[in-house]
């Protein structure tokens, strides 16, 4: 796969890439890959943005127990410190016109 210059890439629900439990290993495998693909003095920037529910983000990003196997090895360097939560509700905030945000 290709992927060119100035590109956006849109993972909605991006627990269901970085983690599939008919296929374990296959998030894992999408995120060992990324990291190549993206990575290149040739290619201009591109955007990886997602959404990904918070209980989903931990499950991904969080350290495993000592005596566990590692299933996010891959996953978690991608996701760590590049969060960015969002409240479930918009508030207007003094000054807001209705209508207007």
């Amino acid at each position: 796969m290709r992927i060119a210059p100035r590109t956006v890439i849109w993972l909605n629900e991006t627990q269901h890439y970085l983690f599939n439990a008919a296929d374990p290993e296959l998030g894992e495998r999408i995120a060992a890959d990324l990291p190549a693909r993206l990575v290149t003095l040739e290619r201009g920037p591109v955007l990886i943005l997602g959404t990904i529910w918070p209980e989903h983000f931990a499950a991904l990003a969080g350290l495993p127990a000592t005596d566990v196997d590692d299933r996010h090895a891959q996953a978690r360097p991608l996701l760590a410190g590049r969060d960015l939560a969002v409240t479930s509700t918009c508030r207007r905030r003094p000054g807001d016109r209705e209508g207007h945000r």
